[in-house]
């Protein structure tokens, strides 16, 4: 949802899983909120960020009943933003 035209992209638009936001996300290689990803080494050069203008970002993963990971829930935005854990936990109750 929101302003997917702003960050220049278009349904059936594909960016390769290792370079996704999510995927970092979920495999601990960044954190779950970054306020700027300027300053996130692992984010700052991938193509998405650069394409999209991805200034911060938020995310969790979301799991099934069982345990395994179903996917993720997160959110960008244009400009950094002052998110930090507390963003991410209130990610993740709305999952629940």
């Amino acid at each position: 949802a929101g302003d997917a035209d702003s960050f220049g992209f278009a349904i059936n638009d594909r960016v390769p899983l290792p370079e996704t936001y999510c995927r970092l996300m979920t495999s601990g290689k960044v954190p779950n909120a970054i306020p700027d990803t300027a300053a996130e080494p692992t984010v700052r050069d991938l193509r998405v960020t650069v394409k999209a203008g991805i200034a911060s970002y938020v995310g969790v993963p979301v799991h099934l009943p069982d345990g395994s990971l179903y996917g993720s829930l997160c959110t960008v935005s244009h400009t950094t933003q002052p998110v930090d854990e507390k963003d991410a936990r209130f990610l993740t109750i709305s999952t629940h």
